[in-house]
């Protein structure tokens, strides 16, 4: 990436083999503020995104949550734990010597048709 200057001293980056042709951006947002004709404003209750869209709400601060904040990791949690204990059920069903002789009948019994 290079950086370029333009009006007011501040840098912007750009990537290289891009183009735009015939385009002009008013009112983009940025971090805070928006960008028109190489000034600044701070954002205000009226800013607009160059489509006509309200801008987006900033984000909430750290710490508050809605409470459900870490419910899909504990859930995550729980699935896990039954998987690993029906895993082991199954390890002990299947290495039982009864259960071993009866697929191994079945497996037989398959390849000799």
């Amino acid at each position: 990436m290079h950086s370029h200057h333009y009006r007011g001293g501040r840098n912007a980056s750009s990537v290289q083999g891009a183009s735009v042709q015939g385009a002009s951006v008013q009112g983009a947002s940025v971090q805070g503020g928006s960008v028109q004709d190489g000034r600044t404003s701070e954002r205000g209750s009226g800013d607009r995104l160059a489509a006509g869209r309200p801008a987006p709400p900033p984000p909430e601060a750290p710490g508050r949550g809605t409470g459900e904040d870490g419910i899909a990791t504990a859930e995550f949690a729980i699935v896990t734990l039954a998987a690993v204990g029906f895993a082991g059920l199954l390890v002990t069903i299947l290495t039982s010597g009864d259960v071993r002789e009866l697929l191994l009948g079945l497996v037989r019994q398959a390849l000799s048709f």
